[in-house]
């Protein structure tokens, strides 16, 4: 395990990708509040700093639909997982390397958005609310890794690189998709309510959406997304791992 964490490390941090993902979200953080900062001057009772960052850091998972496919899709066009595997590493073993690695490259692409947040409020002189700051943090972990997990299986299910991309940004669509549809159905026809609402609840990019008040639907607690968060990713990585098992490698 310590070799395959180790190999895929050493690619992490060769990958230009993931610095340009990286100084992208650092930027962008920085950019981004403080152009709300001058939406703020105007219209102060529409949005505070708080909520920026909050928008702003959904493109974590952003950056990870562009980058987990690639990582992992040039190791099976390369033969490397089948390498791996003829050495007497496990199924399992590379499974949990690649997450590992994965969500490596997701608290890179956090720091970022942490020291751009940072940074930004600097500039504006803008107030950090600690508890509030800290929750946004902490739930941002957490549906982070639940998408990263989500990306990695659809990575690992199909061997073609292109198609694994494809088939992640349409995911990405579709994530953003589900909880306004959920809204429309609640708005328009009234059913369901209580069923729709734990679903956006569950769903990563729901939670998302929640946090930056996009939507009209009230969240659950944040230790309840928590807890949602964990048991779907503990789902996902069972589910994961069954598949590799499973699965032919050409």
């Amino acid at each position: 395990m310590k070799k395959l964490l180790s190999a895929n490390y050493i690619r992490l941090m060769k990958s230009k990708s993931l610095w340009f993902y990286t100084a992208a979200m650092f930027g962008i953080t920085i950019w981004y509040i403080c152009i709300g900062a001058d939406t703020m001057a105007i219209h102060p009772a529409e949005a505070d700093a708080m909520d920026y960052t909050t928008f702003i850091v959904g493109m974590i998972p952003a950056f990870l639909t562009l980058f987990t496919g690639f990582f992992v899709g040039t190791e099976y066009s390369n033969k490397t997982i089948r390498n791996k595997l003829s050495v007497g590493h496990t199924r399992k073993e590379v499974y949990l390397s690649y997450l590992f690695t994965l969500y490596t490259a997701m608290g890179i692409l956090f720091a970022a958005w942490l020291l751009g947040t940072i940074s930004a409020f600097g500039v504006v002189g803008a107030e950090l609310e600690g508890i509030r700051f800290l929750k946004i943090a902490i739930a941002a972990i957490f549906f982070s890794a639940a998408y990263a997990a989500l990306l990695l299986m659809i990575s690992i299910t199909f061997q073609s690189k292109a198609l694994a991309v494809i088939l992640e940004i349409e995911f990405a669509r579709v994530s953003l998709m589900i909880p306004l549809m959920g809204v429309v159905i609640i708005e328009n026809m009234g059913m369901g309510t209580k069923l729709i609402t734990f679903i956006i609840n569950c769903f990563p990019m729901g939670q998302w959406m929640l946090s930056t008040r996009l939507l009209p639907v009230a969240p659950m607690p944040v230790s309840v997304q928590l807890l949602l968060s964990v048991l779907l990713i503990v789902s996902i990585v069972l589910v994961s791992i069954k598949i590799l098992k499973e699965k032919e490698l050409k």
